[in-house]
């Protein structure tokens, strides 16, 4: 089964109605029906809550992490060593802490594939599978 790691940006992209919004749906799609798994962080669903109440109403925001479960999503809770290796990579530059977790993830899941709409994990493109939508 493949595996996808979203971004906090995908997430908050739908929720907002962002031209990424129906791509992504027929991503949740495939995760609704067990065709794929979508995989994220405590961390990037924390950066989602913040970026799209920016953009939607609180509830729909609470409404759509709810709803999430739904979507055959594994949620994982950084550890210690998580937060260390996302620190190491933030200190070389040119991404977001946030970003670092998707990255760390990614190198526990390495058939796993970044979906995002971010330009800071173009750099990363030779190391990791990401898409961009």
């Amino acid at each position: 089964m493949k595996e996808y790691i979203v971004d906090a940006c995908i997430f908050t992209g739908f929720v907002a109605g962002e031209s990424s919004a129906p791509i992504f749906a027929s991503y949740l799609d495939l995760a609704f029906g067990g065709e794929i798994q979508l995989l994220a962080t405590t961390v990037n669903l924390g950066e989602f809550y913040y970026s799209a109440s920016r953009y939607a109403p609180e509830s729909k925001v609470k409404e759509f992490i709810e709803d999430l479960e739904k979507f055959n999503l594994i949620i994982f809770n950084p550890t210690y060593q998580d937060c260390i290796e996302a620190a190491q990579i933030k200190v070389k530059g040119g991404v977001s802490y946030f970003d670092c977790f998707n990255l760390v993830l990614a190198k526990k899941h390495p058939k796993a594939t970044i979906l995002t709409i971010d330009s800071e994990y173009k750099r990363f493109i030779k190391d990791y599978k990401i898409k961009f939508l």
